[in-house]
This record gives C-alpha cells, sequence and structure tokens, in this order.
C-alpha cells in the first residue's frame, strides 16, 4: 500500500487555507490502495492570521497536520522543498493554499499508479477560476514519455502532481532561482528519463488571484527563458532546441515584446 504526504506552501492565504486543507482531507478514499499520512503546512513567513487558522485546523483534523512556519520568505519553490524533505510517504502530492481538491483526487491518481506502475509522477486537469468569476477547464491526456512535448508548453501544475519522492529528491525538487514556471522545469526534467500519467479531468479548483506569482506576465517570460537556457542540454539530446526557443519566441511575439524576449533568452543562454 502507497503512503501519500501531501505538501501545502502557504504565504498570506488566512482566508483560503482551510478550505483548501479541507477539499484535501476530504477528497481522499483512505484504507483501500493507500494512506494518507500527513499534511505538511510549511508557512512562507505569512504576516496575517495563516498560523491561527492552521491551528484551528489541526484541532479539528483526524489526519496528521504539521505546521511548520519559515523565518523567511523564499517563494512557494523553497516551501515545497522544505516540506518534501519532511514527508514520510513513498509518495508525494503538491496542493497550494488557495486551491481546493475535487472528490476523489488521490483515489484517482492510485488508480491508474496500480494499472501503470511505470509511471513516476501522475497529474491531473483543472479548473481556473478567476477573480471576476469566470471559469476556464484545462483537460490535458498527455502520457508516457512526453518530454518533446512539455519543450513546446507546460501541461502539468504543481498541485497537480502526485510524485514519488525518492525521485523528486533526487531530481533536485523545485529550481528555487525561477520566479515562476518552477513546476514546468521539474516536469521537463523529470519526464526526460521517467514515464509521466495523465488522469484527463478536472480534479482541482485553482484561484486565479492578482497577486499570485503566476499572474505576472513578466515573471512568464524571464522563467521561460531561464527554463530553456538551464536545460539546453537536455532539449539538444533531444533535438527540441530550436522547437523550444521557436515555441517562446512565438509568444512574445504575440505579446508585442519579441525583442524584449530574445534579449532575454540570449542572456541566459
Amino acid at each position: 500500500m502507497h503512503t501519500i504526504s501531501v505538501i501545502i506552501p502557504t504565504y498570506n492565504r488566512a482566508g483560503f487555507i482551510q478550505n483548501s486543507v479541507r477539499s484535501v482531507l476530504n477528497s481522499h478514499n483512505d484504507g483501500k490502495d493507500y494512506e494518507l499520512k500527513e499534511v505538511i503546512i510549511v508557512d512562507d513567513n505569512s504576516e496575517d492570521d495563516t498560523e491561527l487558522k492552521v491551528k484551528e485546523l489541526i484541532k479539528e483534523s483526524r489526519c496528521e497536520i504539521t505546521y511548520h512556519k519559515l523565518n523567511d520568505n523564499k517563494g512557494p519553490g523553497n516551501a515545497r522543498n522544505i516540506g518534501a524533505e519532511m514527508a514520510v510517504g513513498d509518495l508525494i502530492a503538491f496542493q497550494d493554499s488557495d486551491d481546493e481538491w475535487k472528490p476523489l483526487k488521490l483515489q484517482k491518481q492510485i488508480n491508474l499508479l496500480n494499472e501503470h506502475p511505470e509511471y513516476d509522477l501522475i497529474y491531473t486537469g483543472f479548473t481556473n477560476i478567476f477573480e471576476d468569476g469566470k471559469a476556464s477547464d484545462f483537460i490535458p491526456d498527455l502520457s508516457g514519455d512526453i518530454f518533446d512535448k512539455l519543450c513546446e508548453r507546460n501541461c502539468i501544475d504543481a498541485p497537480t502532481m502526485l510524485i514519488n519522492k525518492n525521485i523528486f529528491l533526487n531530481a533536485g525538487g523545485f529550481d528555487t532561482d525561477f520566479p515562476a514556471l518552477e513546476d514546468w522545469d521539474l516536469a521537463l526534467r523529470i519526464s526526460f528519463e521517467h514515464k509521466i500519467g495523465c488522469v484527463s479531468e478536472s480534479l482541482i479548483t485553482s484561484h486565479i488571484l492578482s497577486d499570485g506569482v503566476s499572474s505576472n506576465a513578466q515573471n512568464h517570460f524571464i522563467a521561460r527563458s531561464m527554463l530553456i537556457g538551464k536545460n539546453k542540454s537536455l532539449l539538444m539530446k533531444r533535438d527540441m532546441f530550436n522547437t523550444a526557443t521557436a515555441s517562446l519566441l512565438n509568444q512574445a511575439k504575440d505579446y508585442g515584446i519579441l525583442k524584449e524576449v530574445g534579449a532575454l533568452l540570449e542572456k541566459f543562454l
């Protein structure tokens, strides 16, 4: 039986954290194919009432909830890495403190893992909810050797991941130098050597907030340029360097910032 640790980085999300954690606790089907061992909340030095809200959860939950507050704010990638080092499960899953899992999210991932034990990372689709109330579903369907596809675009968000803990740690975890897209970088590196599976349905509701890292277009283009520069050798081994570069520059052209992004890319190469 697999054991799972769920890691939740958080920063100033007192208004969301309880719903996020409760969605994890309510979404699993413990006792058959896996055991939810713990939920690890890594607070990235919040300045609001996040700690108070988490302590309320600890009192009411039958599942082990660990709260670890950092002294310095270093971003969600660093917080996730710390949580992964603390985890006791053989599998780790990530949740964001302003997202919600849908029912049986973990069970459906475990079902796929049981069918395909060769998969070392299993991800799902998700639904984005924007601040104006509009919703958008993203339902990916890529499984197996998906490295070439990931060179052009990402389909794996951190909160959708269920991953073998040892493989995550051996890969070095999330790169904390990235201002965004650290989940894309991780997925790309892992997909180079490992097979990845997909549950092709939306199993997460993601709230897109204006103060979120992923909402910053500048961070996106900086991080995407970094991703190509950092992983240049892997891209060239698969003859995907030109494809990845063209995809980035075409997106920059659509935004009207081709020259600026071209300079960024040259900097990181």
